[in-house]
């Protein structure tokens, strides 16, 4: 498994840096899709720190949702488990009913 992130991510980050390297013009970056002759919000920056901060935005925007799957899913496996915890994080033991 781990040669095969290696074989994906070796790859990636090459492309990555080729990007940045051949795409070193300024572009603008325009917010203001309404009116684009006069944006109101608008940065001129080199292509390549748009595309990295794309990809980067996209893999924070991934990571939270793969952290929100694992969050529902340990929820759901504590639930179902039976286990009640406490605020600290720790199992209580709680008493079945007598008599």
């Amino acid at each position: 498994m781990r040669i095969l992130s290696w074989l994906l991510l070796l790859p990636l980050c090459l492309v990555t840096l080729y990007l940045a390297v051949a795409n070193r013009h300024s572009v603008l970056f325009s917010l203001d899709a309404f009116e684009p002759e006069n944006p109101a919000i608008a940065l001129e920056m080199p292509l390549f720190l748009v595309v990295l901060a794309a990809i980067f935005l996209g893999m924070l925007i991934g990571g939270a949702a793969v952290l929100t799957g694992r969050w529902r899913k340990d929820r759901a496996r504590k639930a179902k488990s039976g286990a009640k915890t406490t605020a600290s994080g720790s199992t209580a033991i709680v008493p079945s009913k007598m008599g």
